[in-house]
């Protein structure tokens, strides 16, 4: 059972209210540009200052996809919440990594389970209230925006990530739940498997089939990295790029189709996302490539 915390005031430490510098910035971009980089940095307006300033003319254009990371997009705003996180208690950086874990980037609602069966005391919590970081909620806890969540992912060593996806795989267990414990379960490998890339890509499937397609690419996604063959990564990058695609994260599915070699592919969505000359260059690369060519 969470220890009960009152909600903090967060307004103190929320991100600022846009101000006309940061719409002017943002209002330059076109309109397509516009929308996907505020979805990609979460409606924050710190956020999206930075990302606008870092983007290249190509980017900037929509000729080239959107950074898939955060780290990418805000690298400034994400130090400075990293160090806000760094400044917590050990165990209070704990209770946030295994809380942001069950919801980034796939939310699977298993924290207070996790931490019913892991016997973790939850009072260190407060130590994050304190700062106006999180608060418990009878849901398990509520950060103070998307950016905080993802530094306290982030902010984890990669075993202590590990442990935390492998105590939350151990807790999904209901019917319906079997994509999300995989997710979990590749999550917390430590190197290539054929098994677990083959148990992701049966839950992709699962996902897909069932309409949850960000966790359909999510899922491909982790099965490529832990796939040991080329040609088996290949295929699960493609179909992650598809499921991106389908799902409305078109950044992602260019990304993601950069690493395939898919000429046609690559050309298919350059030319839904308006790149008409880079669509007409990687199919003709498509269409004259020999057989078996690599």
């Amino acid at each position: 059972m969470v220890t009960p915390v009152n909600p903090p005031p967060l307004a103190p430490t929320s991100p600022p209210p846009p101000t006309d510098a940061w719409q002017g910035l943002v209002s330059a971009l076109p309109e397509g540009v516009r929308v996907r980089l505020l979805h990609a940095v979460h409606g924050d307006p710190r956020a999206a200052a930075e990302a606008v300033r870092l983007l290249d003319d190509r980017r900037s254009t929509g000729l080239d996809p959107l950074p898939a990371e955060p780290a990418a997009l805000a690298p400034s705003l994400l130090r400075a919440h990293r160090a806000e996180i760094r400044a917590l208690p050990d165990d209070t950086r704990l209770l946030l990594l295994l809380a942001a874990a069950d919801q980034y980037p796939v939310a699977t609602h298993a924290f207070l389970r996790a931490v019913a069966a892991a016997r973790l005391d939850t009072r260190p919590l407060e130590a994050a209230e304190t700062a106006g970081l999180a608060h418990a909620s009878a849901d398990g806890v509520v950060f103070r925006d998307a950016w905080t969540r993802i530094a306290a992912y982030e902010t984890g060593s990669p075993a202590d990530r590990r442990d935390v996806h492998r105590l939350l795989a151990r807790v999904l267990r209901a019917e319906g739940e079997t994509p999300l414990r995989s997710w979990h379960r590749g999550a917390g490998a430590l190197g290539p498997s054929s098994r677990l890339a083959g148990e992701l890509a049966t839950a992709a499937a699962k996902a897909r089939d069932e309409g949850r397609l960000p966790l359909a690419r999510a899922l491909a996604e982790r099965a490529a990295a832990l796939c040991p063959d080329r040609a088996g990564q290949t295929l699960l990058l493609t179909r992650a790029a598809v499921y991106a695609w389908q799902s409305g994260a078109g950044d992602r599915a260019r990304t993601l189709t950069a690493r395939t070699e898919d000429d046609a592919l690559t050309g298919v969505l350059a030319l839904r996302a308006g790149n008409a000359a880079e669509a007409f260059d990687a199919l003709l690369t498509a269409v004259v490539r020999e057989p078996g060519e690599e």
